[in-house]
């Protein structure tokens, strides 16, 4: 017989607040490139502690860029989280990322 655990609500409602209060910076790879990117808001949604990520590095010639990482920064500079994955840009856009990072109840 597997053993099972439940996780308190006040217990995740309070890691998802200390989330929100541990990541401060963020990164991003564009181009082969990494870019300091803003943090321009963070909130808890529902289950979710939400980030919303600029990328503020612009090109001025045209074309696209090409995003291939973003990653979040805690208070003690350690990186949180990372996602992968091809984002293209046209290069005199700005762009706009958003993170959920969901922690529920199972």
């Amino acid at each position: 017989m597997a053993a099972s655990s439940v996780i308190a609500a006040g217990l995740i409602n309070d890691t998802r607040q200390q989330w929100l209060d541990d990541i401060v910076a963020c990164k991003y790879v564009m181009n082969g490139s990494t870019y300091q990117g803003e943090i321009q808001e963070k909130k808890i949604v529902g289950n979710a502690a939400r980030f919303n990520i600029g990328i503020t590095k612009r090109s001025e010639s045209s074309g696209n860029d090409t995003i291939t990482k973003v990653m979040l920064y805690r208070r003690n500079g350690q990186q949180a989280v990372e996602i992968s994955g091809s984002f293209t840009k046209m290069k005199i856009q700005g762009r706009f990322f958003r993170f959920d990072l969901i922690l529920k109840e199972g």
